[in-house]
């Protein structure tokens, strides 16, 4: 299971996530787009020895502290791909019309 959790803090967008395994919870956290920083808790460091519990757990404090929980992308489904401009006619009234590229 991985959370992935983002704040607007001062320094720019900041990401939070803890993904679970069963012998450790691996934290990563720092500012999005340069390298996170990252701890691991051993499972016998974890709250009833459950990885799953602490990791719930320090979520919610983040979450607590303005974090949101970012919707995680299916592993099936592929990255939505914009399409390419499409060539549209505007009516402009009195005017006539106007060709453009726009992204639509």
């Amino acid at each position: 299971m991985k959370i992935t959790l983002h704040n607007n803090g001062t320094a720019g967008l900041k990401m939070w996530e803890a993904e679970v395994s069963s012998q450790s919870v691996t934290i990563r956290y720092g500012t999005v787009g340069k390298k996170p920083r990252t701890q691991i808790i051993p499972l016998a460091a974890c709250i009833n020895n459950s990885a799953m519990e602490e990791a719930i757990k320090r979520a919610n404090a983040k979450r607590k502290k303005g974090y949101w929980d970012v919707e995680q992308q299916s592993a099936t489904t592929p990255p939505r791909i914009p399409t390419e401009p499409k060539s549209v006619t505007v009516a402009t009234g009195a005017l006539g019309s106007h060709q453009s590229n726009e992204w639509f």
